[in-house]
This record gives C-alpha cells, sequence and structure tokens, in this order.
C-alpha cells in the first residue's frame, strides 16, 4: 500500500464509520484510474455521485471487507475502466448501456478530441466522483446522507488530484460543486446550469451541467470542445 492508499483508507474509515448507521443500504466508491491515463493529456472525470453499485454495499457493517470490495472493484484490476467500454451499446436490454447514459456520451468525444484516442478513451480517464457513498439500488444521496460524508469527501478530492496529477478535471455535476469549491484556493462558480472553465495551477478546471439538461452539441460547444 503506498502513501496515497494509506491516506485513503484512513479517510474512507472515517467516512464509514459516519454512515455506517444510515437508515438506508449503502455503496461505497473510489476514484478509478483507466490503463492508458498519462499516455496522452491527463483528464480526470469527476462525476456527482454513481447511481447504484451492489458490489461494494455496506450491508455488513465491516470497514475491512467493504473496501476490500471496493479495491477489488474499482483499483485490483489490469483496466479497472474497461466496464465502459464492455458496456457500451450492450446489446443485452437488461444489462446496463454505457452508450445510453448522456454523461459517458459526452466524456466519450470529450476525450477523444483531447488524446486522439477513440478506441481507448475510457480507459484515458480518472473517474471519480464528489460523494463516495450512495444508495446501492440507485438515486443520488439525499441531502442529509450528503451532509454526513461531506468532510470525508473533499478530504478524498484532495487528495485524488494531489495524486493523479490530471491535466484536466472536469467535474460534470453542476451546483453540487458549490460545497467543493474551496479546494483550489481560488473561487470558483458554480451556479445551477452554467458552466465555468478557469485555469488553476496549471490545471484547466472546467465545471458542467449534467448533460441530461442541455443538447449534447451545444454541452460541448460551452466547454469549447
Amino acid at each position: 500500500m503506498d502513501i496515497f492508499e494509506s491516506k485513503e483508507k484512513a479517510v474512507l474509515k472515517d467516512l464509514f464509520d459516519q454512515v455506517k448507521t444510515y437508515e438506508k443500504e449503502l455503496c461505497l466508491t473510489m476514484a478509478s484510474k483507466g490503463s492508458c491515463y498519462g499516455t496522452s493529456k491527463k483528464i480526470m472525470v469527476i462525476g456527482r455521485a454513481v447511481n447504484g453499485w451492489e458490489k461494494t454495499k455496506l450491508g455488513n457493517k465491516d470497514f475491512e471487507k467493504v473496501y476490500c470490495s471496493a479495491m477489488q472493484s474499482f483499483r485490483k484490476k489490469d483496466n479497472p475502466m474497461s466496464w465502459v467500454h464492455n458496456t457500451w451499446k450492450n446489446k443485452n436490454k437488461d444489462k446496463y448501456n454505457s452508450a445510453r447514459s448522456a454523461f459517458w456520451r459526452v466524456i466519450r468525444k470529450f476525450v477523444i478530441k483531447h488524446t486522439n484516442d477513440s478506441s481507448n478513451w475510457a480507459s484515458q480517464i480518472v473517474w471519480s466522483n464528489l460523494y463516495k457513498v450512495s444508495p446501492v439500488a440507485k438515486g443520488n444521496p439525499s441531502e442529509s446522507l450528503k451532509k454526513l460524508q461531506l468532510k470525508q469527501c473533499i478530504e478524498l478530492l484532495k487528495l485524488e488530484i494531489d495524486y493523479y496529477n490530471p491535466d484536466i478535471i472536469l467535474f460534470i455535476t453542476d451546483n453540487w460543486f458549490k460545497e467543493f469549491s474551496d479546494i483550489f484556493n481560488q473561487k470558483i462558480h458554480a451556479e445551477k446550469n452554467m458552466f465555468s472553465i478557469s485555469e488553476i495551477a496549471q490545471k484547466t478546471v472546467i465545471v458542467a451541467p449534467r448533460p441530461e439538461t442541455i443538447k449534447e452539441r451545444e454541452w460541448l460547444k460551452q466547454i469549447n470542445f
């Protein structure tokens, strides 16, 4: 375990202790790095929270077991981002199809433009989320659940950005970013349905609304696509 993972695990343990008595069944997520990350422009994509993740549910209330499951799901693979490729245009209607997600469609176009890698685009990124704990089945964390984990999630996001050192950080988070806006020690506006592009410490930081709220072509145009 390297220094990053050691610090991350300690914060995740604090986070786990904060939410373990929450009344609904929850899941834990962490950042995933594609196998091609760093071979071109380094892009980190950050969403709000996962929309369900059965493999890492907190149901057994044992942190070590949950942590191991999360590591297996998000880190201990040759390419933790391969699932996006593997489910792209999935013909099984009962299974997840990443091509149906506006989130992944705009990411695909954005990453291909900046890396020229149309074959392994999802493997070119680090993918993370503002909030690391959300309902197992489906849906975003409630306001109460967000409040319970905010402090630890800010710490984790700082650790991730420092460790992965991306050239571009794309927050597809809409105004959810407001609670995290101080992580760069510079005010970044994050109003609802608004776009923001900043240059901070040799990084391009983009905050954008969810692409479901606007035509995808216009969404991409707004971030200088």
